[in-house]
């Protein structure tokens, strides 16, 4: 299988990333709407113990909607998404960190990690939608932690919206002969 071959199953199956991000966007919805309503802790765990379930509940949702949930074994990318949550959870160490600074720097920091976690999509998916939603999201996450250090949950409603408008462009976008 050449790469544009396993990108194109990667858009095919996964229909672009697009059930994952409304998964992701619901998760970050769900934790600013704790964050708002109960307080700092139960966003956090949220967004932290709900993150590791991203995945698992978007094979279900696929699942669930008669699809196929996972590459070919023969696909050269068939390992890319693990290797980069690998990377991606290694940062969260950061967040922990910056938390310690500026509690309010939480969904900030996580913006900008997620965010860059975004571009590797680029290569996944052939999808331009990821360069943008990254650079808005990691971009976002650098200015919302510098223009807005005393507010918790802006970040929180940037990265839930943001995901869950590019939900559906990614699956526009899915859809086209890349």
């Amino acid at each position: 299988m050449d790469y544009r071959d396993a990108q194109r199953e990667a858009r095919e199956i996964f229909l672009g990333g697009s059930v994952g991000q409304a998964v992701t966007g619901t998760l970050w919805l769900v934790s600013t709407l704790f964050g708002t309503l109960v307080g700092i802790r139960a966003a956090v765990e949220a967004l932290f113990l709900g993150g590791f379930f991203i995945f698992p509940i978007t094979q279900g949702v696929l699942k669930l909607m008669g699809r196929p949930a996972s590459l070919k074994k023969e696909n050269p990318l068939s390992n890319y998404t693990l290797l980069s949550v690998l990377a991606m959870t290694l940062l969260y160490p950061l967040v922990y960190a910056a938390c310690l600074r500026n509690i309010n720097w939480f969904y900030p920091s996580f913006l900008i990690i997620i965010g860059t976690h975004y571009l590797s999509f680029v290569a996944l998916y052939g999808l331009l939608h990821y360069l943008v939603l990254g650079v808005v999201m990691a971009g976002g996450g650098i200015f919302i932690g510098f223009l807005l250090p005393h507010s918790f949950t802006a970040g929180g409603w940037f990265g839930a919206l943001l995901v869950l408008s590019f939900a559906p462009l990614l699956y526009l976008g899915s859809r086209k002969k890349v």
